[in-house]
């Protein structure tokens, strides 16, 4: 299920800004495996380190996403969870 996108970096420790699509930022929940991917791969699992708000963009760390040339790498894949 097509749960958010990511849409940008943050700082230099490979920090995401994604738009989330799910009613409660709870869905992503630190530890809890995700998705990630796009139309022309296979998603690729990671799991969530931390999810916080900020002005508008809400925040997403992965545990293998550790510099800003890796984020960079996911700017416009989609975020999905099992059904």
């Amino acid at each position: 299920m097509l749960i958010g996108r990511i849409v940008g970096v943050h700082g230099i420790k490979g920090t995401l800004k994604m738009e989330s699509y799910a009613e409660s930022l709870s869905v992503f929940k630190s530890g809890n495996s995700i998705l990630v991917g796009d139309r022309h791969s296979r998603p690729k699992a990671h799991v969530i380190n931390w999810v916080k708000p900020h002005t508008g963009t809400p925040l997403l760390s992965l545990k293998a996403v550790t510099d800003r040339n890796q984020a960079a790498k996911l700017v416009g894949s989609e975020l999905h969870i099992p059904k």
